[in-house]
Formats: C-alpha cells, sequence, structure tokens
C-alpha cells in the first residue's frame, strides 16, 4: 500500500512537467521502469525522473544531457507531515558530465556528486559519503548547492569534503547543513570564486579565497580567509571570524539552536538566539534564514506529499482519508 501511495503521489505531480518518467525499483509496483539507467536511457532532454523511495539503491548514473531527477526527500521519518512512505530514493555517485548543463537534483539521497559541467543546481538533497562528497572539476562553473544536508564519513583529517579543482567561478553554497565527524576540508582555492551564506558547519575545517562568507553559523570546525574575502555577520563557537564587520565569536551554541529530535530540525534558531536578526541587514543566519531557507526532509517545492492515508482493510468502501500539502 505504501510503495503505491508512493506512486499516486508522483503521479499527481505529472502535470508540473510535459514528460514524467515513474522510476520504482519495489516488487509489485507497476512504474515506467524498475532501473534508472534503462529510464535514464528513455528519456528526452528536458525530462523528469521521478524516483521512490526505496530500500534498495538505484546505483550510479551519469548524465549528459539535460534532466530533472526528483525524489521523495529524506528524515522522512523524523520530521511531520512528509510522506507515508519514509524510504528514501538510494543513488551511489552522480556525475554531471559535458551535455548535462541546465539539470537539476532534489529530494534524493546521494553517496557522491562529481560535477563536470556547467549550471547545475543540487537542491534539498542528503548527500553522505566518503572522501570528496561534492567535486568540482576543474573549470565548473554556475553551481548551486541549495537547502542540502551534506554528511562526510571519512575519519581522515586530510579529505576533502568539498572539492574544488580549480578555476570553479559562480559557485553559490547557500542554507546547507555540512558536518563531519572530524576536520575534513572544504578549500575553496584562488583559483576559484563563490557566495557561501546562511550554512551550519559542524565539523569541517573551511579555507576560503575571493569568497563572499556571510551569515553562516560554525557549531564547530575551523575557518581561515586567506586572500580577497568579505567575512560578515557569521557565529562561531570559538574564534572563527573575530568580532568585526558583524561577526560574533565565542558562542554557546546551546543558546543558538532548538537542537531538537530530528537530524535538519535541530538547527532551528532558538528564542533568543544571537543569529535571529544577527545577519547582513537583519536577516536571520543560519539555514532557515534568507531567500532561499532550508525545508525540512529535503521535501521537493511545489510537489505535493501525501503524509497521510488511511482506507478500510479490504474492499473499496469510503470513507478514504487523504491528508497532503506542498512544500
Amino acid at each position: 500500500m505504501k510503495a503505491l501511495v508512493m506512486s499516486f503521489l508522483l503521479i499527481l505531480a505529472g502535470s508540473l512537467s510535459a514528460t514524467i518518467h515513474i522510476v520504482n525499483n519495489l516488487p509489485n509496483t507497476d512504474p515506467d521502469f524498475t532501473n534508472l539507467s534503462l529510464a535514464y536511457s528513455s528519456a528526452a532532454v528536458g525530462d523528469t525522473l521521478y524516483i521512490c523511495g526505496s530500500v534498495t539503491s538505484y546505483g550510479n548514473l551519469t548524465l549528459s544531457k539535460k534532466l530533472t531527477l526528483i525524489g521523495p526527500g529524506y528524515f522522512l521519518e523524523q520530521n511531520p507531515h512528509t510522506q507515508v512512505n519514509t524510504e528514501t530514493a538510494k543513488l551511489g555517485t552522480i556525475t554531471f558530465s559535458t551535455g548535462s548543463s541546465g539539470s537539476l537534483i532534489s529530494g534524493l539521497f546521494v553517496s557522491k556528486v562529481v560535477l563536470n559541467a556547467n549550471d547545475i543546481t543540487i537542491m534539498r538533497n542528503r548527500l553522505q559519503g566518503g572522501a570528496d562528497t561534492v567535486s568540482l572539476g576543474s573549470g565548473a562553473s554556475n553551481i548551486a548547492l541549495i537547502q542540502n544536508a551534506l554528511y562526510i564519513s571519512s575519519s581522515f583529517s586530510s579529505d576533502h569534503f568539498l572539492h574544488f579543482a580549480g578555476s570553479n567561478s559562480g559557485i553559490l553554497i547557500s542554507n546547507n547543513i555540512l558536518r563531519s565527524s572530524t576536520y575534513q576540508k572544504i578549500i575553496i582555492p584562488n583559483t576559484s570564486s563563490a557566495l557561501v551564506e546562511h550554512n551550519v558547519f559542524e565539523g569541517p575545517s573551511v579555507t576560503v579565497a575571493n569568497t563572499v562568507f556571510q551569515n553562516n553559523i560554525m557549531r564547530s570546525g575551523y575557518f581561515s580567509s586567506t586572500s580577497n574575502n568579505t567575512v560578515l555577520n557569521n557565529i562561531g563557537n570559538s574564534n572563527q571570524f573575530g568580532d568585526a564587520n558583524g561577526n560574533i565569536s565565542n558562542i554557546d551554541m546551546n543558546y543558538v539552536f532548538t537542537l531538537g529530535s530530528s537530524e535538519d530540525g535541530m538547527y532551528t534558531l532558538a528564542f533568543g538566539s544571537p543569529g535571529i536578526g544577527g545577519g547582513l541587514n537583519g536577516a536571520d543566519c543560519g539555514i532557515f534564514g534568507g531567500a532561499s531557507p532550508y525545508v525540512l526532509s529535503g521535501m521537493p517545492e511545489g510537489i505535493p506529499s501525501i503524509y497521510e492515508f488511511s482506507a478500510p482493510a479490504s474492499g473499496f468502501t469510503f470513507p478514504i482519508q487523504v491528508k497532503a500539502r506542498a512544500h
């Protein structure tokens, strides 16, 4: 029943795009495709693949054409009003190669993203893997990394969390959770440039050049500004940012966040938090501030989610109750 409800959800969203392909590898379902690679091969430029939640990974995928890939979200069992089926759509490595410019992925659980193309949007995904969870190839530009939960599971502090190969411009890193178990590196080299704002950092060692770094909260980790940076209105648990230019240091993070029960909801600003209005021009610092606030569980934008479904145990006798909402 849960798998059928998920398929129903995705069919409802079909009106949002001209060509929709439903991908579901669960048994006893009737999707367009059960195999993601076959769905990709059959899709035309500009098509959308809706990928259903499953206990089984859909594997790796390399894109050489513009597509939109949408899953059901993540942390679905932790937050209210998400999906009846709380399984995520799991993928291995997604590689954006030449020809995939303009593509978007959202609502997926991905081990690694490799960006060898321009104009790519990575939005509302759970990205969790080993070294180089997100890897930007040399020259990759106009990349938007927005509203994601990024975790790295590597135990080696020398590994890169986000890897910039160089000559990467127009990079937006906004409203993300970036969390590591130890101090893996995020290095934006002086051969690249980026806007990094409204993120929460927990663990990584961050070194930036040619970067506007503003309205972020560093719950733990290190920060180093090398050259040609603008560092404004950030909050640190130690002296990462100093106290000039609206930055605040040595803040007890127990008073910054609610630290609630879900892995992303815990970063909601607490009552009286210095992050409330602490950003540039009075914006809130952290993932729920700014023009693109984080959405719990990475629920895909504009697509209705069925978070409650009840029907008789047998037969087709009314009443049937469905509760849904759009995010």
